[in-house]
Parts: structure tokens; C-alpha cells; sequence
């Protein structure tokens, strides 16, 4: 049989090269994931992956994260962090937060210099209660709920813009993601929703959450009613913990881009999601068990921390710009600001946090030379510690060593 014209492997020597340039480098060393059980003050430094997006039930894949993450850990297999002190002190609040009657009311706000972690923190936070038995519903980027990005229309019984859509959405993940838990609990009351022409339609008392929001995804104009009465029965219910975890906090506290019919700018607390998850922030809704975490994000200028918030927080001023007793403040912004307690994230990590972030990256193949003292100390001293300069400016400065 001839073999002419068959394809055979070249067998000289020079394709037999044995290099991860040409068989690529394999599968980096996987991190262990973070095990609530575990944290303590003895892991602090220790590199820990997050549940990966790719899985089904990890909170990054139902509800994302925040885009200036997804960013950072693009070329990495997984997104990972870094056990710091702020991590093993607002777990611990979590776990406070926890036990009745300590968690009824609290209400924390991660602050911080833009890049000191508060997201990371807050993800941090995301993946320990979705392991620790917690009810979790995690916003990545608030600033969604107001920028005009949804359909909205005005409901004259609450006197707030509904936005249908963004409640359904909402209620979808949070079904999702904590179906074990949630998806059996009963309605507390009648709820009574409005039909064409004046007429209405009840949901008896005892209605599941899995049927309130198969509701309010088969007639959208419910979703926002609904998405009231659902949190109201995990606020209420003492089985599990509730963590509401929201990024770029201080969006709800600015003006929307919405508008009304007049074209004037709507506040962000007439519209019916921003000011629901307001009244939980404040108190005015308060949960029984659990916590709602806010966090400021200083990477959107188009929503600047507002005064209100600011001082509600206790936060320090640019020296020479604290505003006088005579500027003006909102009454309702003060309101939805009460009670809020500011959780300051440190914009320095200690070297040795800096050391273990370094080389978990290192350990990525993300670093295009080899690291050593002298260059960690220097991009260290250089970035002040700040995590997210120190990891993008050794990565790029690894490119011209």
C-alpha cells in the first residue's frame, strides 16, 4: 500500500523542542478557596481564590463583579485576593451580624482611597456568607440602578418611578443563587396587586417566594411590588442571616439620569429600587438577622460621595474644602444616611499582605521577569502599598526589566 501523499510527524530533532513556549506553560498552581471556617487572624496573608465565575452557583456568575475587577483579573485563570486584617475584622462583624438581636441594624460602609480594596473586601465578604449559610444578594455596580438604563414608569400609589425590569432582574438572581433557602418561605400577608381598569388580583398569604417571583416574571409591572414584598419576608425570617452587599454605594445618594415627563432630573430615592434598598441602609426596614454593606467607590466621578453621606459617615475632608454650617444639605438625604457606620479600609497593605498579592500574581505567570526584594521594596515605597497600583505598576514594570 503506498503511503505516498499520507501525512506523517516530523521526527528531526529540531521539532522536539521542550519548551513552555511551544507546549504552553500548563495550569498554574490553584489557590485554596476561602473556607469560612478557617479565617482567623494566623491566615492573614494567605492567597485564596473566589469561588470561580465558571461555576454555576458562585455569586460571580449570578451577579458579576465590578468592572474594575473583571479588569484586573482578565488574564488571570481566577480571580483571587489576599486575607488582609480588614478582611478578618469585617468577617467577624459578619459573624456578629449573625447572632440576634447584634444584627438587627447593622448597617456598614466600606471607605477608603480609590484602590485600597474595598471591592475585593466586599467580594471577600460575598464569598464567605454564600459558604456560611447566609441569604446574599450582591450588587456589583449600583450606579446601573440610576443611570438611565432600565425602563421606568410613575406608579401614583407609591409615588416613586417603578423600574420593572431591574426588580425583575433582581428577584431573578437572588432566587437563583439562594434557591435552598428562600425558595419555600412564605408570604407574611395578602398581596394585593393592581389590574387593568382599576381591577386588582390577591396572592393569598402562604404564597411561596418561588411563586412571587414566577409572578413577577410572567406580568413585569408586578416585579417591583413583589420585590418589595420578598424582601420584606427575608427581612422578617430569623432562619438565615441576610447580607444585601452593594458596590458603588454612594450612586444611590446622587441624582439619577433618569427624567420625568417635565424633563427634570428624578431624585434617586423616587425611584423604587434605589429607595427601597435606602430604607434597609437606613434602618427604616430593618433585618431581623444579617447585615446591609455598602461600598464607596471613588472610581466613578460621575457619582462623587455626597455630602450628606460624607459627614452621616464621619469621613475626613480634603484639608482647606470642609464645607461651612451654611452650605446646603438634603433633608431626605440625611434620612437615608442615619444610623450609617463607615468601615475604614486602610489605602496601605503591610508589607508582608504586599509580599503574599505579589507573589500569588507571580505565581499566575503574570509577571514577564523574575521578581526579587529589591523590586518588591521599590514598587512598594513607590505605590505607597496601595493594592491596586502596586499589582499594575510591578506588572508593567516587569515588561522593560
Amino acid at each position: 500500500m503506498s503511503t505516498l501523499g499520507r501525512l506523517r510527524p516530523l521526527e528531526h530533532a529540531i521539532y522536539k523542542i521542550d519548551h513552555p513556549l511551544v507546549h504552553g506553560a500548563g495550569k498554574t498552581p490553584a489557590l485554596t478557596p476561602l473556607d469560612p471556617k478557617s479565617i482567623t487572624a494566623t491566615k492573614i496573608t494567605k492567597a485564596v481564590a473566589f469561588a470561580s465565575p465558571k461555576l454555576a452557583n458562585s455569586p460571580l456568575n449570578v451577579f458579576g463583579m465590578p468592572q474594575k475587577v473583571k479588569e484586573e483579573f482578565k488574564h488571570a485563570e481566577e480571580p483571587f485576593s489576599v486575607i488582609r486584617q480588614p478582611t478578618v475584622s469585617l468577617l467577624d462583624a459578619l459573624d456578629k451580624a449573625a447572632q440576634p438581636p447584634h444584627g438587627q441594624g447593622t448597617r456598614l460602609v466600606l471607605a477608603g482611597e480609590a484602590g485600597s480594596g474595598k471591592s475585593i473586601l466586599m467580594m471577600q465578604a460575598v464569598d464567605y456568607c454564600s459558604k456560611d449559610g447566609w441569604i446574599v444578594l450582591y450588587v456589583p455596580h449600583a450606579s446601573s440602578w440610576v443611570n438611565s438604563t432600565t425602563p421606568y414608569k410613575y406608579d401614583y400609589r407609591s409615588q416613586t418611578f417603578h423600574q420593572p425590569a431591574l426588580a425583575a432582574d433582581i428577584l431573578t438572581n437572588m432566587l437563583k443563587f439562594n434557591k435552598d433557602k428562600i425558595s419555600k418561605m412564605k408570604s407574611l400577608v395578602d398581596l394585593i396587586l393592581p389590574g387593568a381598569h382599576g381591577s386588582t388580583t390577591t396572592i393569598s398569604q402562604g404564597s411561596t417566594i418561588e411563586n412571587l417571583v414566577n409572578t413577577a416574571l410572567r406580568d413585569t409591572q408586578h416585579a417591583p411590588q413583589i420585590l418589595v414584598a420578598v424582601l420584606d419576608i427575608l427581612a422578617k425570617q430569623t432562619t438565615h442571616p441576610v447580607l444585601f452587599a452593594i458596590d458603588e454605594f454612594q450612586a444611590l445618594y446622587n441624582e439619577s439620569r433618569y427624567r420625568d415627563p417635565q424633563f427634570k432630573i428624578i431624585k434617586s430615592y423616587n425611584l423604587s429600587t434605589p429607595r427601597l434598598f435606602l430604607e434597609y441602609a437606613s434602618g427604616k426596614r430593618p433585618l431581623a438577622r444579617g447585615m446591609v454593606l455598602g461600598s464607596l467607590s471613588l472610581s466613578s466621578p460621575q457619582y462623587p460621595v455626597p455630602l450628606e453621606l460624607h459627614e452621616s459617615l464621619e469621613l475626613p475632608h480634603v484639608e482647606g474644602r470642609k464645607p461651612g454650617p451654611y452650605v446646603p444639605r438634603s433633608e431626605d438625604l440625611l434620612s437615608y444616611a442615619e444610623g450609617l457606620k463607615a468601615f475604614n479600609v486602610p489605602n496601605a497593605m503591610s508589607t508582608a499582605e504586599a509580599a503574599s498579592l505579589l507573589d500569588a500574581w507571580n505565581k499566575k505567570k503574570l509577571f514577564h521577569s523574575e521578581l526579587n526584594d529589591t523590586f518588591f521594596h521599590t514598587k512598594y515605597v513607590e505605590t505607597g502599598g496601595n493594592p491596586r497600583q502596586l499589582v499594575s505598576k510591578a506588572i508593567r514594570a516587569t515588561l522593560t526589566m
